[in-house]
């Protein structure tokens, strides 16, 4: 789905909000999704990134200053995408059947429900919950929700919830890659509370951190990421905002995990959370951060020892830590989505390329990014595109090995 949250009109309050210590990551690319070349006019290169533990909360999030603000409004304002989004291509379709069949097993039947999607995009998910007998509208303010309104005939309205006055109650609140985006996310889950009927059932698709962690997965923080989730503190949060039979889980592939709650009765259901939980987030943050520290001159070194050897392709990502550590432009990107074929992940990195050009301009490594895939982008890549045997897969954790 597309992730056009960021509020039109931003409240300077907001900047140095509930921050008690930040956990610096330096200065970080500044991802806003593959681009044409000629797209990334006004975009910087980078910026700095410094995560905190909200102490309401104990969610962690980023720390948006005034120059960030101006970044992501930008970005926002030419329609960023993050990935392909939901009922695209082949990965899109069935990322998107998975959602479905698991928001339709929470939540039950869908004829005549009233849904509402945020952050919509074009549309491609509203539209197969309509063919499902949803009564389905969505809010987008990036130019993607006019298409959803040409193509699928839907209600898109083209304003942050936050800014918008409904007069009227839903079955469910949904999205997809979503939440992570959102400024004010307290504000932004009781207003949702508020709008959902009493067994109204919330029903969201985000990152999950703990993945991200495990997997030393660095592409996952990006200056669009504002808050972070696991299954640990998502739970914690919902509860706290008055929602009942709380559900944290996984997807099949692990990266991301969805959220469902159901609204309840209860109007107050604020508690502050224990000094233990904001320590402990503190600290896994502090880890992660020294762990890209280290991982950086791992990755150049091992990079450049193979670059003797032969040409080195990464699959699917590894944009952050090529760019961070100056590798960027000495590599090749390939990706098996068409619709990032030809652009780039950020400013001045190789256009991305199909995999079928291994077939006649081969690497000697080719370095998986999204490692959840692993086994599957193999797959793909032996069985139908049928790339040269000499081609060596290997999973990009590898280039962070001591």
């Amino acid at each position: 789905m597309s992730f056009q949250t960021f509020p039109n009109r931003f409240d300077e309050r907001h900047l140095c909000m509930n921050i008690k210590e930040r956990i610096d990551f330096g200065n970080y690319p500044f991802y806003v999704g593959v681009r044409r070349p000629e797209d990334f006019k006004g975009i910087p290169a980078s910026l700095p990134f410094n995560i905190y533990i909200d102490h309401d909360t104990a969610l962690p999030a980023l720390e948006i200053t005034p120059e960030i603000k101006d970044a992501l409004s930008h970005a926002y304002g030419q329609g960023s995408m993050l990935s392909t989004p939901l009922g695209v291509g082949g990965l899109g379709q069935s990322r998107m059947e998975e959602f479905i069949d698991n928001f339709v097993s929470y939540f039950g039947g869908l004829a005549g429900k009233k849904i509402i999607e945020i952050g919509c995009g074009e549309g491609h998910l509203l539209a197969r919950l309509k063919a499902l007998g949803a009564d389905v509208m969505g809010l987008e303010i990036g130019p993607q929700g006019k298409k959803a309104e040409e193509n699928y005939g839907v209600r898109v309205i083209d304003r942050p919830l936050e800014t918008v006055s409904l007069e009227m109650s839903f079955d469910a609140i949904i999205s997809y890659g979503c939440l992570e985006h959102i400024l004010d996310i307290k504000s932004f889950v009781k207003q949702c509370h508020a709008l959902l009927n009493r067994d109204g059932v919330m029903f969201h698709s985000v990152p999950n951190t703990e993945n991200t962690f495990h997997c030393f997965r660095f592409d996952d923080l990006c200056h669009q990421h504002v808050n972070y989730f696991s299954p640990q503190n998502a739970n914690r949060f919902l509860l706290q905002n008055c929602f009942e039979q709380v559900v944290c889980k996984p997807t099949k592939a692990g990266n991301e995990m969805y959220l469902m709650a159901k609204a309840g009765s209860a109007s107050n259901c604020a508690s502050p959370v224990s000094v233990a939980d904001v320590a402990i987030a503190t600290k896994e943050w502090k880890r992660f951060a020294e762990h890209l520290g280290n991982l950086k001159e791992n990755f150049k070194r091992n990079l450049t020892g193979l670059m003797e050897r032969g040409r080195v392709g990464i699959y699917g990502g590894g944009h952050i830590l090529t760019q961070m550590t100056g590798m960027g432009s000495l590599v090749d990107y390939y990706d098996g989505d068409p619709f990032k074929h030809g652009l780039s992940w950020l400013a001045g990195l190789p256009q991305i390329r199909s995999p079928h050009t291994l077939l006649k301009e081969p690497v000697s490594y080719l370095f998986i990014g999204p490692e959840h895939h692993m086994e599957s982008i193999s797959s793909y890549l032996w069985s139908e595109v049928g790339i040269p045997e000499s081609i060596k897969l290997k999973r990009i954790s590898e280039l962070y090995k001591s």
